[in-house]
């Protein structure tokens, strides 16, 4: 059975030639979400230039906080994705991936990862430099493959 999948997102950039889609199966809501990164042809054609099912988690994987899926944006040099979710602390993960200038390949740029206790205030954050995780492709990144996220006490 091919599984159906449902459009959560569509994100264009302001030149309207890319889009990311994030896509979700409703017959079954612990799935990751589907991330499709995808350019927009002169003709109207839509070409997929990536795609990732392990970026964005399931619409139920945030704990208390609800879906972990925040928010995607495009800007001039490329294109950031943010999760985040928990009760009292809240975590978030922003994820950079930088527009190629040559060829196709949309490469990570950083992670910033931040922790924020919402009844004391503290916080910290952890900010991965690509250089650091081999510079994943779009395509090829893994989460769970990231160091461990900062705790607070």
């Amino acid at each position: 059975v091919v599984p159906t999948w449902q459009v959560r997102d569509t994100v264009r950039s302001g030149d309207g030639r890319c889009q990311l889609q994030i896509l979700a199966r409703p017959d079954d809501p612990q799935a990751p979400r589907s991330v499709r990164l995808q350019t927009v042809q002169d003709d109207g054609r839509v070409y997929e230039l990536a795609r990732n099912d392990r970026l964005v988690p399931c619409a139920r994987c945030g704990g208390l906080a609800g879906d972990p899926y925040a928010y995607s944006r495009f800007d001039d040099d490329g294109l950031e994705i943010v999760i985040g979710g928990g009760s009292r602390q809240r975590w978030s993960n922003h994820t950079r991936w930088r527009r190629p200038t040559h060829g196709q390949h949309w490469v990570l740029e950083w992670v910033q990862r931040e922790v924020v206790d919402t009844q004391t205030g503290q916080q910290r954050s952890q900010k991965l430099a690509a250089s650091a995780l081999g510079s994943p492709l779009l395509a090829d990144f893994d989460p769970s493959t990231l160091p461990p996220a900062p705790l607070l006490p």
